[in-house]
């Protein structure tokens, strides 16, 4: 006896999730006229009321799109942890990996990102539209699975064995000497950018891609210390942006600063000073 499945077959479109209702919903968009897109981003707001166990918008979201004329272009949203989450940041609360619950799990803007980023190339309907169902469903409710009642149990547990208040608060910062800081030398002749065709183009390389494409940009202050070459000896944040990532960024381009001498009267000089870098979406 052949056990296997039949092929699946359409000529008006097709959808495929693990939940029916978000199936449903995919199959009404196609049927009123919206394309894959469209159905995708139906389905994936009902998941997360459907399936939250293994969909999420705290999640990653990946997609591979073909155009009728043969395009394909894909969505990379893997998120970056939270902001300032560096390694050092959950060592010092007490984790040796990143914890499977929680907001320090939480891939920032990962689903989001990927979400919007395939609803501004290749939808046709508005999210209100496409999300309505969902929005729907979570006022009136649905049934739940067996599946989903044991996410919910698990993750309550979890909530429950590990409230926040037990997590070790992170170490108190270390103030710097002062010795260690930027200090002020005098000078008649304050240096220049010589170089701003070519940090144009880095800001744009260096942009995060992820941030970019949200539209959160920001402005971060550096301290250059220009050598007597108008070299850049060394770099330091004088101001965050409030995003490590787009800190990062602008040390990355600071290195690629020059700078004309500073002068105190005609005799060139190491000095401090600062200068804004800048990210904004254009």
């Amino acid at each position: 006896m052949d056990t296997r499945r039949p092929p699946a077959l359409s000529a008006g479109g097709m959808v495929s999730s693990s939940h029916p209702a978000a199936s449903l919903a995919g199959a009404r968009v196609l049927a009123d006229g919206g394309n894959a897109v469209d159905a995708t981003l139906a389905m994936a707001a009902l998941t997360w009321l459907t399936l939250p166990g293994q969909c999420g918008i705290g999640g990653d979201a990946f997609a591979v799109v073909r155009e009728p004329d043969g395009r394909v272009w894909t969505v990379n949203g893997s998120g970056y942890g939270p902001d300032g989450g560096t390694r050092d940041f959950y060592t010092d609360r007490g984790f040796s990996a990143i914890p499977l619950d929680g907001a320090l799990a939480v891939a920032v803007p990962g689903a989001p990102a990927a979400l919007a980023r395939l609803h501004t190339e290749g939808a046709t309907w508005s999210l209100e539209q496409l999300w309505e169902p969902a929005a729907r469903i979570a006022e009136s409710g649905l049934p739940c699975s067996a599946r989903t009642a044991g996410d919910v149990t698990t993750a309550l547990t979890t909530f429950e064995d590990n409230p926040v208040v037990s997590l070790p608060p992170p170490p108190e910062p270390v103030a710097e000497e002062a010795s260690d800081g930027p200090s002020f030398t005098p000078f008649t002749v304050a240096p220049s950018i010589l170089n701003v065709p070519e940090l144009t183009r880095l800001l744009i390389a260096e942009y995060p891609p992820l941030l970019k494409d949200t539209g959160v940009g920001g402005s971060i202050q550096v301290w250059f210390l220009i050598d007597e070459g108008g070299r850049v000896a060394d770099t330091r944040i004088a101001k965050t942006s409030g995003h490590s990532s787009l800190d990062q960024a602008a040390l990355r381009v600071a290195e690629h600063f020059r700078f004309s001498p500073a002068l105190q009267r005609e005799q060139k000089i190491t000095v401090w000073v600062q200068f804004p870098i800048n990210f904004r979406v254009r």
